[in-house]
């Protein structure tokens, strides 16, 4: 069985649950939260699954693009529209790259959302993000000093991203075109975000990047880790279902 982690834990309520299922029945080895949208009870549920679970690696799933923040609007404004929501990806990757998004704005709500799942009693191992936002600069350095601060032993690093279908592959392009980009405007020369460099030795595969005929089972990596948003209709490689029944 290869290892499977969860992204969106938070997302809906109700696949929420189903993870919860899959975490007690040992098919989920990991599990990244939106610190932004999960719940009381979801957190609950999964603080008892980590009680209960030693093998079981949790971190947050960073968000700045998709409804409230943590910090508020009086706090983050550079971060959030008039009516309190964070802009989506298209919006806030222009914002970014006309640098009208605040650094420390973007060092509070980051502080923030791990704070929260600190203080409801979970260890956050590991950072990864919502769209992809911290393969970008300056988010990924932003995020590279807070976990040397709050002493977080990974994050998800672009490196060591395997790609096997044509769509994968090209949604990896342009990300790192977008990353690129990011990193010039921000510094001033050619060369990657820190989260295209460096890093652990844990390989990732994108199942809402994959082609949906490819059968992940026939994949010999044996290190590799299936990123999957169980029970919610973004991954558009399914063939890791049949590990979780």
């Amino acid at each position: 069985m290869p290892n499977i982690h969860s992204d969106d834990y938070g997302y809906k309520i109700y696949s929420d649950k189903k993870i919860i299922q899959l975490i007690k029945n040992k098919r989920i080895k990991s599990v990244s939260v939106l610190s932004t949208m999960v719940g009381q009870s979801s957190l609950k549920a999964l603080k008892k699954q980590a009680g209960n679970n030693n093998h079981l690696h949790i971190g947050l799933h960073l968000n700045l693009i998709e409804g409230k923040s943590n910090s508020g609007k009086d706090f983050v404004p550079s971060l959030l529209s008039g009516k309190g929501n964070f802009y989506f990806l298209p919006v806030f990757l222009i914002r970014l790259f006309l640098k009208t998004i605040n650094k420390d704005h973007l060092k509070r709500e980051i502080e923030q959302q791990i704070d929260k799942l600190q203080k409801s009693g979970l260890s956050v191992n590991f950072i990864d993000s919502h769209q992809h936002v911290h393969a970008l600069s300056p988010v990924a350095e932003i995020l590279d000093e807070i976990v040397k601060e709050k002493k977080i032993k990974n994050i998800r690093t672009y490196n060591n991203i395997r790609t096997y279908t044509f769509i994968a592959k090209c949604k990896f392009l342009l990300l790192k075109l977008a990353s690129v980009t990011s990193y010039y405007l921000e510094y001033g020369k050619l060369g990657l975000p820190s989260s295209w460099r460096g890093g652990h030795n844990i390989q990732y595969s994108i199942m809402s990047w994959e082609g949906g005929r490819l059968d992940f089972s026939k994949i010999t990596n044996k290190s590799l880790i299936l990123v999957t948003h169980p029970f919610l209709p973004f991954d558009t490689n399914k063939s890791y279902i049949s590990f979780l029944i």
